[in-house]
């Protein structure tokens, strides 16, 4: 049974390495894809002569720019190496850790894995939660400053 639950937790320990991974991959490419299209846009908007600049314009570009600000925000707090995770363990800080406090069966170094494994998930969750929470943000800003840089392109050409 022991060894059930190893295994459940180095699995657990993998998802949440790969969770971390994907929230970065898909970060690095949401903000490609918003960066090309918006480049498309303005440039859209920069070439129509004698368009109108007036009060909505600069309303909407400024409301576009502040969206891309919290992209820009959020994509930084993702992509940022800043926090620590525990995917692994340090090979000489464990058998020290072992040779002192477990006794010499597999079950119980096993036992003792599961434990410090269960420890390494929950603060690895706390940390992932934010980075989350910080894709949403980094969805919602993106679309919402595409979606006003449309409404400038139609309103200006």
């Amino acid at each position: 049974m022991v060894r059930i639950a190893y295994d459940e937790a180095v699995r657990a320990l993998n998802d949440q390495s790969s969770e971390l991974s994907n929230l970065r991959t898909r970060t690095v490419s949401f903000i490609a894809f918003v960066a090309s299209a918006n480049a498309f846009l303005a440039g859209a908007v920069v070439k129509t002569p004698g368009s109108a600049r007036d009060s909505v314009f600069y309303i909407l570009t400024a409301s576009a720019s502040v969206c891309f600000l919290v992209l820009l925000v959020s994509a930084v707090r993702i992509l940022s190496p800043r926090r620590r995770f525990a995917f692994t363990t340090e090979p000489r800080e464990l058998l020290a850790q072992v040779d002192a406090e477990v006794g010499s069966s597999e079950a119980q170094y096993l036992s003792y894995l599961v434990q410090g494994y269960g420890g390494a998930l929950e603060l690895n969750d706390e940390r992932l939660t934010p980075l989350r929470n910080s894709l949403l943000h980094l969805v919602v800003a993106g679309v919402a400053g595409t979606v006003l840089m449309v409404v400038v392109t139609w309103v200006v050409a």
